[in-house]
């Protein structure tokens, strides 16, 4: 909707002004929908008024309305504790005290207080840096996204974070890249595809990735910055046993080394709905700056969401 000349919307009643401006703030995504025209004339202009206060009012949405079972947030540095540049545990915001640690000051990601366009990062070395994540889970369904950013180097398969609970372990939703091929591919344990035939985001260039597991209806979808990227059948779990959870390396702690940094981490115990899952797509975009690569046509192209 264009703005309107002066003259013509000085030339309306205060009515069809009112809900001008209303039909405005739909489009921006500050109210979610208008009543009619004429349902809006019968009001009084007080309540036409505080229809437009109400909606201006509307609070950003944010991950906390999906329940989720795993948030860490470099943006909060209050869940950050340094050991000089380097971190040493990283709170979970969940509530569930599903908290990122490593006691190894030489395994320690660099805290990067502006990684890219003034915004922070956890930087893994792809040598030895990694965070164990006190959490297991063992469930049928995930939903795990991030922002993150490779840096180049490091081995040619890198873990972003292993979600896995031993002997009957979670669908495998871990996110990795290879780079064996000279490519930059989606992968998961044991599963590799590449996403529509096209490489993801170059080196450096920060990206949210997703992968949606439900391993009771053999799928696996993987999603970069909005876009369905491949999907796979899958019923694949790991079951090696003892498994732990880690951020930058494999399930083991031990290889498999992310070179590249972490901006945001989420994981629910669920395949969230569309409208779910693309709320929090335009979450991730709008608080780090990826809105334009958005799709066009996604909800939360031109706005970000609100409650």
């Amino acid at each position: 909707m264009a703005v309107e000349a002066p003259d013509c919307f000085n030339n309306k009643t205060i009515d069809n002004q009112l809900y001008t401006i209303l039909e405005k703030m739909v489009e921006k995504g500050y109210a979610s929908e208008a009543p009619s025209r004429n349902c809006f004339n019968e009001l009084t202009i007080d309540n036409q008024l505080y229809l437009i206060y109400a909606a201006l009012k509307r609070e950003l949405w944010t991950p906390t309305q999906l329940t989720p079972a795993v948030w860490l947030d470099a943006a909060d540095s209050a869940t950050i504790t340094l050991n000089g540049s380097t971190v040493s545990q990283w709170n979970d915001k969940s509530g569930n005290a599903r908290h990122a640690s490593q006691a190894s000051a030489a395994n320690q990601p660099t805290y990067t207080a502006s990684a890219y366009a003034g915004k922070p990062a956890l930087t893994f070395d792809g040598v030895n840096d990694n965070l164990e994540v006190n959490y297991i889970y063992s469930g049928d369904k995930a939903t795990i996204y991030a922002v993150v950013s490779r840096l180049g180097g490091g081995s040619t398969e890198q873990w972003v974070f292993s979600s896995y609970g031993g002997a009957n372990g979670t669908p495998l939703v871990a996110p990795m890249w290879t780079t064996g091929a000279g490519t930059n591919e989606w992968a998961t344990y044991s599963t590799t595809f590449l996403p529509n035939g096209a490489e993801l985001p170059t080196d450096g260039t920060p990206f949210a990735l997703g992968l949606v597991s439900d391993i009771s209806g053999s799928v696996l979808d993987a999603f970069t910055n909005g876009t369905r990227s491949a999907q796979h059948a899958t019923s694949a779990r790991y079951t090696g046993g003892g498994a732990r959870n880690f951020i930058g390396a494999e399930l083991n702690g031990a290889s498999r080394f992310l070179s590249g940094r972490v901006s945001e981490i989420i994981q629910t115990e669920t395949v969230l709905s569309t409208t779910d899952r693309q709320k929090l797509e335009g979450y991730l975009a709008w608080k780090w700056g990826l809105q334009g690569n958005l799709p066009i046509g996604h909800p939360y192209k031109n706005f970000p969401p609100k409650v």
